[in-house]
Order: structure tokens, then C-alpha cells, then sequence
């Protein structure tokens, strides 16, 4: 299990993560990053199904990957929805696997 911050920051702005089911579900998405507002929208909710922790966990690190992509002006990498969800899996399964600590 990884943690779902309240807030962020990616290139000195401050990223607030917030829940919507009904804002971006009505658009048939289950996450979704706004550069302009610096708002990461997560839902818990697929068409009518909930989704697990892992799978939400996965959504908020798929966003991540558009914000870092916006962040760094690699706007058309970060377009790539199917590079966005093999970066999303291989990373949450990374951070989730995890053992121990370091530090």
C-alpha cells in the first residue's frame, strides 16, 4: 500500500489531490490531472464499480506521470495514455513491493 498525499508539489507548484467520483466519472474517467488549477482528481468509482485500493493507488500514479511529463514540457509524452498506464503499473508495482526501510 502506498500513500495518497493531500498535496504535492512537481516544478515549485503545489498539486492539491482531491476525491470527485461524479465530476470526472460523468466523463467516463477515473482520474484526472489540470495543470491550470494544479488539481489531481481521483475517483473510487469505475461506471458502477468500486475500485480496489491498488487500482486507485495506480490511477493516482498514472496522473503523476502527466504531471511530471507537463512539468518537465514533454507535453507529448505525456499524452501517451498507454506508456502513462505501463509506467503507472511497473512504479506501483515498485513502490508497493516494497521491504523495509532504509531510512
Amino acid at each position: 500500500m502506498i500513500k495518497i498525499p493531500k498535496t504535492f508539489r512537481a516544478a515549485g507548484k503545489k498539486y492539491t489531490v482531491k476525491w470527485d467520483n461524479g465530476k470526472i466519472m460523468s466523463r467516463g474517467l477515473v482520474g484526472e490531472a489540470d495543470y491550470s488549477s494544479c488539481v489531481v482528481t481521483l475517483s473510487k468509482v469505475d461506471q458502477t464499480i468500486l475500485l480496489t485500493r491498488d487500482s486507485v493507488e495506480q490511477v493516482f500514479i498514472h496522473e503523476l506521470w502527466h504531471v511530471a511529463c507537463n512539468a518537465l514540457g514533454e507535453k507529448k509524452l505525456g499524452k501517451d495514455e498507454r506508456l502513462a498506464d505501463a509506467f503507472s503499473g511497473i512504479f506501483h508495482q515498485m513502490l508497493s513491493s516494497g521491504k523495509g526501510e532504509l531510512v
